[in-house]
């Protein structure tokens, strides 16, 4: 690609994120998203949202908080599906109350 002029762009590292999420790669997903900013290809939103999903899946929801975390210091809000995959993977794996937190705190 890059002999050609060609490189990539935040749509190409994004498919690389979602392919690597839906293998249960999430290490590899992660470093894609570095390899990202260290281009300074700025992930967005949905980049961020296709790893949250993968970890709350997972039953990795402190890695998820985490990742929601790194990404509001970088300035990118989460928006209602960020919320509801936390809320949703705090009900399957951690407990109702931190869920109902979740809500209080982020969402009313």
């Amino acid at each position: 690609m890059k002999s050609k002029g060609l490189f990539p762009n935040r749509n190409t590292y994004n498919i690389l994120v979602s392919g690597h999420c839906k293998m249960g790669w999430l290490r590899e997903a992660s470093k894609v998203i570095e390899l990202m900013t260290r281009k300074s290809v700025l992930p967005d939103l949905w980049t961020y949202n296709m790893l949250i999903r993968r970890l709350c899946n997972k039953g990795k929801i402190d890695g998820a908080f985490r990742l929601c975390d790194e990404m509001e210091n970088l300035k990118f809000l989460p928006n209602v599906v960020t919320y509801n995959m936390l809320i949703d993977g705090s009900l399957e794996w951690k407990s109702r109350s931190e869920a109902l937190s979740l809500f209080e705190c982020k969402l009313v």
